[in-house]
């Protein structure tokens, strides 16, 4: 390990810890160390000695944080093994070092010495000779300690990829059951940043395709119902859209159909699934700023409309005829043979599907009457302005 003077060490300007209210400080204190596993968010600007950030920030920064779009993923950075590919690795080495809690947010100024030197960097990042850089870490989470080492991703089999992954998540889900929405968020992003597109690329198998995008699949969704509890509606409509397969990471459709025999299914998330998300952006549109009712209309429609055909196709399956209003609930009878186990659990299913379907009729008809006392406001605030001119 390399031992650097207090001249040469990072300054903390300044610390918030982010946490949920049945959390404290205590309670998610670490320990940094060698061979510790940090997953955190880390951003580089240029440092001047007012300091102010560079104006020219935008191209100087390097960061995990979302972007334009992009996904929020965690960047795993192993304490004493600074990645050379990282900006400023030797420097968030050792800010990492001096962060004592999980959800901590801190902004750093590091010297020259734990940056790019006297002389500085003429690729990418462009840093001047002798500059200091500001650094700012949002701290997730942390595994392994100098005892028991982590294993270096690049050393893991994808089964313990999965594995790892599958972990967080199962953590995440605690915590979320616990109340501690914040903390979920931390985890299943820790869980995604297992599931690279890097690694996608590289999967053959069609087993291991389904592995890693159910999985992924299963972790959005689950940050999108972390996030409407947060009230984070706009993030919650963006992990709900990127769990059904929608958003920067191309088709899901035609991905779903190369790999799978059943050309059906249009995304990795099973019906359920996708019901769960769509009830929970239309919640998230119908909470905004904004009150984005036609919005969550379209996409309560949506959903209507497809559990609707799901009924009909398990009751053509489990009947031998079409039934129009197998959905509703004065239906005649859907029979199914308890003693098929298959047409058992399709009883179960259809049960579940009816109820999410009458939900869906309850919560169009909600959305309706907010739009309509939207426009009895509007119109009635329509007719004072203009009574008031003549």
């Amino acid at each position: 390990m390399t031992t650097y003077s207090n001249e040469e060490r990072p300054r903390k300007l300044s610390s918030a810890v982010n946490l949920d209210q049945n959390e404290s400080v205590e309670t998610t204190r670490v320990t940094i160390e060698e061979n510790c596993t940090c997953y955190a968010h880390y951003s580089v600007f240029l440092f001047e000695n007012d300091g102010e950030k560079s104006p020219s920030r935008n191209a100087l920064r390097f960061s995990t944080n979302e972007e334009e779009g992009e996904e929020q993923l965690a960047l795993a950075i192993y304490v004493g093994q600074p990645n050379a590919r990282h900006v400023a690795c030797k420097g968030v080495d050792e800010c990492l070092r001096l962060m004592k809690n999980v959800g901590e947010k801190a902004s750093f100024v590091i010297p020259p010495s734990l940056g790019y030197g006297d002389a500085g960097n003429i690729s990418f990042p462009s840093i001047p000779p002798k500059c200091e850089l500001l650094v700012e870490i949002e701290l997730l989470h942390v595994e392994g300690t100098k005892e028991t080492p982590d294993t270096n991703r690049a050393d893991l089999t994808f089964e313990k990829r999965m594995e790892r992954c599958e972990n967080l998540k199962k953590k995440g889900n605690e915590k979320f059951r616990d109340g501690s929405k914040k903390a979920a968020v931390r985890l299943y992003e820790s869980g995604l940043s297992y599931i690279t597109e890097d690694l996608m690329q590289q999967l053959v198998l069609p087993k291991h395709v389904d592995l890693a995008e159910e999985l992924r699949a299963t972790l959005r969704l689950n940050m999108g119902g972390s996030f409407l509890a947060l009230k984070e509606y706009a993030l919650c409509v963006k992990y709900c859209d990127l769990a059904r397969g929608e958003g920067v990471w191309g088709d899901a459709v035609n991905r779903c159909h190369f790999f799978r025999e059943k050309k059906e299914d249009s995304c990795w998330l099973t019906k359920p699934q996708q019901v769960k998300a769509m009830f929970r952006k239309a919640q998230a549109l119908e909470s905004m700023p904004g009150e984005k009712y036609e919005e969550a209309m379209s996409v309560l429609q949506e959903v209507h409309d497809s559990l609707d055909a799901e009924l009909e196709r398990r009751y053509v399956k489990a009947n031998g005829r079409r039934q129009g209003n197998a959905r509703q609930g004065n239906a005649e009878t859907v029979f199914f043979n308890a003693l098929d186990p298959e047409q058992h659990e399709n009883a179960k299913m259809f049960e579940m599907f009816r109820s999410d379907f009458l939900l869906s009729v309850e919560k169009i008809n909600r959305v309706t009457k907010l739009i309509e006392k939207r426009e009895k406001m509007s119109m009635a605030e329509f007719c004072g302005v203009f009574e008031k001119k003549t």
